[in-house]
């Protein structure tokens, strides 16, 4: 047996032993199965050491957006979960139950012209950017800047939704010349780094780092880094403005100094090898 699953027998059987004085039910509803090397079977364990009934639904292989046996008083988690369940959870949220993060504040950041408003609202550094509507206005812009174009709804997949158009690609074919995903458009200015992207992972307001090359290399994995005050402050404000609990803010860091460039509600956490803790410890907090 690997170290990482001893660990979690070991943990489960300590849960095993406290399950008569359970102290409530957290229920996780998930875009997706499961997996070993993520970090839920070890906060699985974790909430069962301390008493929890654990339980998964899958909103979408079920069909059943929001499991009729939740109670009003179980702790609710989500993650990568599609627009229409959000909304139905909404519905849910606004009866009175209490989500990790908030429904309200993940469809917020889902919508990146909100997204950059608030954070803009709060005085924290991003970008300068503008909405733009066609792509034909995109490409106007374009000669005068290096530009990061993002749709609009943040729902469009990660790489599918995002295009760098830099001076030195002009002449070159889609998707520089057409849009590969449909507009509204959030057009931002390309920030020059130092070559890494500064990558936070938030519960609450403790916060972990990782280092990762920009652009990608090959071998070069992620690194963790110590946090300065002044990031951390920026990570948990930026949480703030927007309403979440657990989420990643990601970084570069410019001529001006850092600029948050990405905020992701419920990120993977992976490579911090704490986080099931901090996300097991937040929610002892919040009972």
């Amino acid at each position: 047996m690997s170290s990482k699953r001893q660990k979690h027998a070991e943990q489960r059987k300590t849960a095993a032993r406290s399950q008569s004085q359970s102290s409530g039910r957290t229920i996780f509803l998930l875009g997706k199965p499961v997996r070993e090397n993520t970090l839920f079977p070890e906060l699985f364990a974790l909430l069962e050491a301390e008493g929890q009934e654990v339980h998964v639904h899958l909103p979408h292989a079920s069909g059943v957006f929001f499991p009729p046996w939740a109670r009003a008083d179980d702790t609710l988690l989500h993650r990568g979960l599609f627009p229409g369940v959000l909304a139905a959870l909404a519905l849910q949220e606004q009866a009175g139950l209490r989500f990790y993060n908030r429904i309200a504040a993940t469809r917020l950041v889902m919508n990146r012209l909100e997204l950059h408003q608030r954070l803009a609202d709060a005085e924290l550094p991003i970008p300068d950017w503008q909405k733009v509507e066609h792509w034909h206005e995109v490409l106007k812009l374009w000669p005068g800047k290096d530009l990061i174009i993002k749709a609009a709804n943040g729902f469009i997949g990660r790489g599918a939704g995002v295009v760098r158009l830099e001076r030195r690609q002009r002449g070159l074919p889609p998707p520089c010349a057409e849009s590969s995903f449909p507009g509204p458009y959030v057009a931002e200015e390309l920030i020059a780094g130092d070559g890494w992207d500064r990558k936070l992972y938030v519960v609450g307001k403790e916060c972990r780092g990782l280092l990762k090359k920009w652009p990608r290399e090959e071998g070069r994995s992620s690194r963790p880094f110590s946090l300065d005050a002044e990031l951390a402050d920026l990570a948990v404000r930026a949480g703030q403005a927007l309403g979440l609990e657990i989420y990643g803010a990601d970084f570069v860091f410019g001529p001006d100094g850092p600029v948050i460039v990405d905020v992701n509600p419920f990120p993977s956490f992976k490579g911090i090898p704490d986080a099931a803790g901090l996300i097991a410890g937040y929610l002892r907090s919040r009972r």
